[in-house]
């Protein structure tokens, strides 16, 4: 430890004990007043927070965001102490640097120095059962399995992609049932590929009510910002890429295989399956933004630099959706987080935004029960598309799907936001992977050969679950609804997909948002929906049946969509041409709705949803509202300090025994 760290320190416990400080206090510095202390740490968010408070003296990235005119103040700062810059990052007005965590009270002190987040290692986490394995990764991070203490206690720096999808360790599944699940159904092609080969239709697109082929989303531009893709016989040339990894790489590839997977579910044309396995929109235009590496990891920052790519180069390179199936817990209000903050201002760039809901629909404690406000950010992102993982059970038809249970549940932490907004299949899902990469090696018990073994092509299919499953999927169906109709704002396409969405039997709002994703209806709607309408006025170009027919069965749209804290229904949602589609407001801001609209009041704080202990990440409930930030009981201590960048645990960690800083926070889900 430094003299200055140890000085740090010694304060701290002299402050405590004089009653200057409580234990939600930092440390500070000898001459600064307590009210001083208060605003310096206001500036933090919580894991920034936690990282002062417990002593865990190291080297962190941290996201600055400046008022115009400080950069000078902020440049002299890091070069008296010895930091850096590590990125810039103009989109959401901040820059990335490098320093200690002694000095992060003095940095917020700066003027012009707005706010302070944890620049998060990006890392590939899994979800599906909860029967886990862990694997390694970097030094730099932490483990868990799944939280159930605060968000910023769960992973001070920790990001994380969405599925049971990743496993980003070594290991394939032992399980039988596992075997059975991708050897049975993968290895032999067998008669259902020569049927879809012959009919030209997936069996995901017949389970997403896509029974017209004609609307396969042609010139619509999808940029997938995970960990590469591999050009090949599924997913073809990509029409743009870009590497933001160490590596640099000005060639397509992708070492870790999670976003070739992630990419063929979006647009994959399914050539080695005989259409069997085909993406929702085959015809889209796929962009590789590259953010992890080989190990399935990367920085916050990166992300943030792949949406500003995105948004400065929407138009030459025709970038009209944005897949993001990762996330990081939540450390502060979607208001201040930088990752949200980027999400929003591509959509209001004119660019759809769909993102994951995260894994974390169960609890840790080993009772397989349900728990609430599990949303990761950027999914907690007001104006993103974030899409849950639903279970269809291997079927068209929707009697018997349900919620998968690995899916987070909302509400989001802080602001206590309904989400997801929809659901749409994300249990054992099968898309195109890159050959080379790390997940085809680990989970050779997930691979599928499809058409292309009879041809004597090794297997070119893996079966993943999750929310990044979900999310993708809906990416590719924002794809065929904006091929329907390109004049639509990302809030149409939204409200379009929500509206038509197919409401889940048994499942409440905060598990399946708006409903089932309803392609079919939803591309139907598009066609008749005029976007030039005057606002305020009737904008449906001919009437339409409110129903759609999935799997031989006729089902009424739910009509409903979520908004801010609550889900509204009515047809005046879909009737007219309302300004709450246009990109002039913040989707759930407060907006005049017309007379047609019923407040669902209730849906979050209900008697329907049963709180408690299940709220994943804090314990504690009151009034019919969660109690959010600093007044949440977040556990009584760390376990230990991980290091640099290091994820700081709670005792409810400890409880649960969460792995040491040997692990990662990864975790692979067998099915």
């Amino acid at each position: 430890m430094t003299v200055r760290a140890s000085a740090h320190c010694l304060l701290l416990v002299l402050l405590v004990s004089l009653g200057v400080l409580s234990f939600a206090m930092p440390v500070v510095a000898a001459q600064a007043p307590a009210s001083d202390v208060e605003q310096r740490m206001a500036k933090l968010d919580r894991a920034l927070e936690r990282s002062v408070m417990e002593g865990c003296w190291e080297r962190l990235r941290v996201i600055v965001r400046l008022t115009s005119g400080s950069r000078s103040a902020l440049d002299a700062f890091l070069a008296a102490t010895g930091g850096r810059v590590v990125a810039e990052l103009p989109l959401v007005h901040a820059v990335t640097v490098e320093v200690d965590s002694a000095d992060l009270l003095d940095l917020a002190s700066l003027d012009g120095v707005e706010r302070l987040s944890s620049d998060g290692r990006v890392v590939s986490l899994g979800a599906g059962s909860q029967k886990a394995k862990n694997s390694k990764t970097t030094k730099t991070t932490k483990t868990a399995k799944t939280a159930t203490s605060s968000p910023a206690d769960t992973a001070t720096t920790t990001a994380v992609t969405s599925g049971d999808d990743l496993a980003s360790a070594p290991g394939a599944p032992t399980t039988t049932e596992a075997a059975e699940a991708t050897v049975g159904a993968g290895l032999s092609w067998g008669l259902s590929g020569l049927s879809s080969y012959i009919a030209g239709r997936s069996q995901l697109l017949t389970t997403l009510g896509v029974n017209d082929l004609s609307t396969t989303g042609l010139g619509v531009g999808v940029a997938v910002i995970d960990s590469g893709i591999e050009e090949n016989l599924d997913i073809g040339l990509l029409a743009g890429w870009y590497d933001f990894t160490a590596a640099g790489s000005a060639e397509p590839y992708d070492d870790f295989g999670h976003g070739t997977h992630v990419a063929g579910l979006i647009a994959g044309s399914g050539t080695l399956s005989g259409g069997q396995y085909t993406g929702v929109a085959r015809s889209a235009r796929l962009i590789g933004l590259k953010v992890l590496d080989a190990g399935g990891t990367g920085y916050t920052s990166d992300v943030i630099r792949a949406l500003d790519y995105a948004v400065t180069n929407r138009q030459a390179l025709g970038i009209h959706i944005i897949n993001l199936s990762l996330g990081h817990p939540i450390y502060e209000p979607a208001a201040t987080d930088p990752l949200v903050q980027a999400v929003e201002r591509a959509v209001a760039a004119g660019i759809v935004v769909v993102a994951s809901a995260g894994n974390h629909g169960l609890t840790a404690d080993g009772s397989d029960r349900i728990g609430y406000a599990g949303i990761t950010s950027p999914g907690n992102a007001p104006s993103a598309i974030t899409v849950g993982a639903l279970d269809d059970n291997g079927t068209a038809t929707r009697t018997d799907d349900s919620v998968a249970r690995f899916s987070s549940r909302g509400p989001t932490w802080y602001d206590g936001s309904a989400k997801p907004d929809i659901v749409a299949p994300g249990r054992r899902i099968v898309a195109a992977v890159s050959s080379t990469s790390a997940l085809y090696q680990a989970q050779s018990a997930r691979l599928v050969c499809g058409f292309g073994c009879v041809l004597g092509f090794k297997p070119q299919y893996l079966s993943l679950s999750g929310t990044s499953m979900a999310s993708a999927v809906a990416a590719g169906a924002a794809a065929l609804v904006l091929d329907a109709n390109p004049a639509l704002t990302p809030y149409m396409v939204k409200a379009l997909l929500s509206y038509t969405a197919t409401n889940v039997p048994g499942e409440d709002s905060l598990a399946q948002g708006a409903g089932s994703l309803n392609v079919g209806g939803a591309i139907a709607l598009a066609r008749v929906v005029d976007p030039t309408a005057p606002l305020n006025t009737p904008w449906l170009t001919s009437g339409i049946d409110q129903a759609s027919t999935i799997g031989g069965e006729t089902i009424s749209w739910a009509q409903r969509i979520v908004w801010g804290d609550r889900v509204v229904w009515g047809d005046w949602l879909i009737l007219h041409n309302d300004a709450a589609w246009s990109q002039r407001v913040l989707w759930g801001d407060h907006v005049l709705w017309g007379d047609g609209i019923l407040w669902g009041d209730g849906v979050l704080w209900g008697d329907s949803v049963l709180w408690g202990d299940r709220v994943l990440w804090g314990d504690s409930v009151l009034e019919q509202h969660v109690l959010w930030g600093d007044r949440v009981v977040w556990g009584d201590g760390l376990a230990d300090c991980a290091g640099a960048n290091g994820v700081l645990w709670g005792d409810v960690a400890r409880a649960l025994g969460l792995a040491s800083t040997a692990q990662s926070w990864v975790s692979f889900f067998v099915e």
